[in-house]
C-alpha cells in the first residue's frame, strides 16, 4: 500500500512539474512575440 502511494505521489509531482515547465515555456515564447489577441469583429446590420 505504501509503495503505491509513493509511486502515485512521485507521478503527481513529475506530471505537475512537466505541466508547469511547459506552460512557463509557452508563455515566455508567446509573450516575447508581437502576438496580438484577436478582437471581435463588429456585427453589421
Amino acid at each position: 500500500m505504501r509503495r503505491g502511494l509513493v509511486h502515485t505521489a512521485a507521478w503527481l509531482f513529475a506530471t505537475g512539474a512537466a505541466v508547469t515547465l511547459s506552460w512557463w515555456g509557452v508563455h515566455t515564447v508567446v509573450a516575447g512575440t508581437a502576438y496580438d489577441r484577436p478582437r471581435a469583429l463588429p456585427i453589421a446590420r
